[in-house]
């Protein structure tokens, strides 16, 4: 979590645009130390546990891809919100909760 919370301070009260961040090369640099280091210890604990850590992965982005459709997640970029406030999110992630409970 220390390191998570490093890594996150990193952008702690800024809203700097992605391509300005890029650019930055400091800013770049302090990432990628931060990164790593949450990368370390995500994996030390997966190995240690004895897990499979591709596997984990694709299932956990299997999951995120029914739960969050692309299409839906693109029309509200479009939209502007990004939210998924709309109706029909709330309706794909209803009908997906009840597959997943039943």
């Amino acid at each position: 979590m220390i390191e998570g919370a490093e890594l996150l301070e990193l952008f702690q009260w800024e809203n700097r645009e992605l391509e300005d961040i890029k650019t930055d090369f400091e800013k770049i640099e302090g990432i990628k130390k931060e990164l790593a280091d949450v990368l370390i210890y995500a994996i030390e604990m997966s190995v240690l546990l004895g897990l499979d850590t591709t596997d984990i992965i694709n299932k956990k982005l299997d999951h995120a891809a029914k739960k969050y459709p692309a299409e839906l997640m693109k029309k509200n970029a479009q939209k502007g919100s990004g939210s998924g406030a709309d109706s029909e999110y709330w309706r794909i992630k209803k009908e997906y909760r009840a597959k997943e409970n039943s």
